[in-house]
């Protein structure tokens, strides 16, 4: 009699493992698209704060799946470079597309500095603006 329920059990549990479609893999992939989709969303909002946030954010994706198709959110980092309103939008997006396009610099910046990621961009930017005002200081 107590084998009876055991079996059904194990049987239960095999025909569960049997029947799912998706490996690991496949469920990674899917999540991944689905993180670029949501990422490109909040690219396209007017929140600046959500959008910076997403600038940081695309970078950890990048270094957690650096197979996923980025080329969506590449598209909208280029759009968002040419023609945001806000400066310092506009020099984030471009810096994290320079950075998404080096797998190397996205591994170095992943492994160093990933809790951080934001403050980092941050650090970059204000360290551009500083070389560019330099240079003109020392060209007058």
């Amino acid at each position: 009699m107590k084998v009876l329920p055991v079996l059904f059990i194990a049987f239960f549990s095999i025909s569960i493992l049997a029947t799912t479609p998706e490996s690991q893999n496949e469920i990674k992939i899917k999540k991944a698209k689905c993180a670029v989709e949501n990422y490109e969303l909040c690219l396209s909002l007017e929140n600046p704060g959500v959008v910076e946030s997403a600038l940081a954010n695309i970078i950890k994706l990048k270094y957690r799946c650096p197979h996923a198709d980025f080329a969506p959110i590449m598209a909208k980092l280029e759009l968002l470079a040419q023609s945001n309103e806000n400066a310092k939008i506009r020099n984030k997006a471009n810096m994290v597309s320079k950075i998404l396009q080096n797998q190397d610099l996205v591994t170095i910046i992943g492994n160093n500095f990933y809790a951080n990621i934001d403050q980092f961009l941050d650090t970059m930017l204000i360290s551009l603006e500083f070389q560019e005002e330099f240079v003109v200081i020392v060209k007058n």
